[in-house]
């Protein structure tokens, strides 16, 4: 599965670091793409874990997430 949020706050390469290691703690994650030009992530994950799981994931990790909806 893909999720893709549109992502704030994602304006350095330590924020980049910090969002993709929130990220890979979680179970099932098998691709993370950062864009901080775009301001968006795309994250491949298995069935077991949601999109609404990842995008709590960046929230806790300090950035707002919107479901980008693609």
């Amino acid at each position: 599965m893909e999720s893709s949020f549109d992502i704030r706050n994602i304006d350095s390469p330590e924020a980049i670091r910090l969002l993709s290691n929130a990220l890979q703690d979680l179970p099932g994650i098998t691709h993370i793409e950062i864009s901080a030009v775009r301001q968006t992530v795309t994250v491949e994950h298995g069935r077991l874990l949601s999109a609404d799981d990842i995008q709590q994931a960046i929230n806790d990790a300090g950035f707002g997430a919107d479901d980008a909806a693609h």
